[in-house]
């Protein structure tokens, strides 16, 4: 994970007015009865799509997912595992881990034993459970921040036989590429620790994704298929793409420490000009994978 996303993710950590964000996480796939569950800060509107949607969970089961943010998906699995069920969410962010503890305990609906957290960094590949504890295993736009070759096959250890892995993600589409003023702009951003103000807004999440793009950190649909045979896995397929409802309607607000006022303000004034000559679809889309343990 390169460190520009990890300080756009600790300053995620720490906005606790980033919350309620119902339009984006519905556009995301999740629906108003798994939100209205939810307390407000839990949904932050940051996901790739909704992974335990495509889990068939019962109580009793045991859920694991990496890279769990502010828990949302732990706290939507472990209503689905209760009574006697346990849903673990692991993150490299202590941060985060603390705020998932605190929207956990905010679930009224939530039985104290249904979930758990604890600190732990998902891409080095090393996860302190038994062979076989997991009935499923989630990810949500996180898999493509992390090396594959050593996430999967603990996955695959983890995971009971039979059963999937189920991972939400941003996707490239091969046949088009992001255009060269795009990119030298998102790179200029990238170089200069530019970052948006507010990260909940339709603007940001756009940036966010032409960020992911310009880092090669989205994923190849194909290849990331190939890796979960490669692996073991049985049967791997998209089963849910979706294109995300986004435009530059709103201003961009910019900040960074390294640019002056005028130089912030004219970057900001030709990104935006730039982000809204073209449509983030053309280039992305976000999908559904799961993956059975053979």
């Amino acid at each position: 994970m390169s460190e520009y996303i990890k300080a756009e993710y600790g300053a995620l950590a720490k906005n606790e007015l980033i919350q309620n964000n119902r339009a984006s996480m519905l556009a995301s796939g999740y629906t108003d009865i798994q939100l209205d569950m939810l307390p407000p800060k839990a949904i932050m509107g940051i996901a790739c799509g909704n992974p335990t949607s495509a889990c068939d969970l019962q109580p009793g089961m045991k859920l694991l997912d990496l890279g769990c943010g502010v828990g949302t998906d732990v706290i939507l699995g472990g209503l689905k595992v209760m009574p006697g069920g346990l849903s673990i969410g692991l993150d490299f962010l202590p941060e985060m881990i603390t705020r998932a503890k605190a929207c956990a305990a905010e679930c009224t609906a939530l039985d104290e034993s249904a979930t758990d957290f604890y600190v732990q960094d998902i891409g080095l590949g090393k996860y302190d459970f038994d062979n076989n504890f997991f009935d499923y295993v989630i990810s949500n736009c996180c898999i493509c921040l992390v090396n594959q070759n050593k996430v999967f096959p603990e996955v695959f250890r983890v995971l009971k036989p039979g059963v999937n892995f189920v991972f939400c993600e941003e996707a490239y589409k091969a046949e088009a590429s992001m255009p060269p003023e795009l990119d030298k702009l998102i790179k200029e951003a990238i170089d200069q620790k530019i970052t948006p103000i507010s990260n909940d807004s339709v603007a940001s999440i756009i940036f966010r994704i032409y960020v992911a793009l310009a880092k090669n950190n989205a994923i190849e649909k194909e290849k990331m298929l190939e890796l979960l045979r490669q692996t073991g896995f049985e049967s791997p397929q998209v089963v849910h793409e979706t294109p995300q409802l986004l435009s530059m309607s709103e201003p961009l607000e910019m900040e960074s420490d390294r640019l002056s006022n005028s130089e912030l303000q004219e970057y900001t004034k030709c990104l935006e000009q730039t982000l809204k000559k073209f449509d983030v679809n053309d280039y992305m889309t976000f999908v559904t994978i799961k993956a059975q343990n053979s």
